[in-house]
């Protein structure tokens, strides 16, 4: 909801939007969760991995170079979300 609030607030000075990251192969990540909790977290992914940085990082180029885009939020998950309990 901030994204469509901001878009909706700054339409005629910014294009806003964002990007939903599942969870991504970084220091916080591998610092933050047991070896258990990832295994748990990579079987609900569709690749059975986590993402890498420049997966994010593409999808935050596309969202660059689409003007037409406005006040979306892309989720980059790889599944993960589908295959939750929450």
């Amino acid at each position: 909801n901030y994204t469509k609030a901001f878009a909706k607030k700054y339409i005629d000075r910014i294009k806003v939007n964002s990007i939903a990251p599942g969870y991504t192969n970084t220091k916080i990540v591998q610092d933050n969760f047991s070896q258990e909790e990832l295994e748990k977290i990579i079987e609900k992914t569709l690749s059975k991995r986590l993402l890498l940085p420049n997966e994010i990082a593409e999808a935050v180029i596309f969202l660059l170079k689409n003007d037409n885009i406005v006040g979306q939020t892309i989720v980059v998950d790889d599944g993960f979300l589908l295959n939750s309990d929450s």
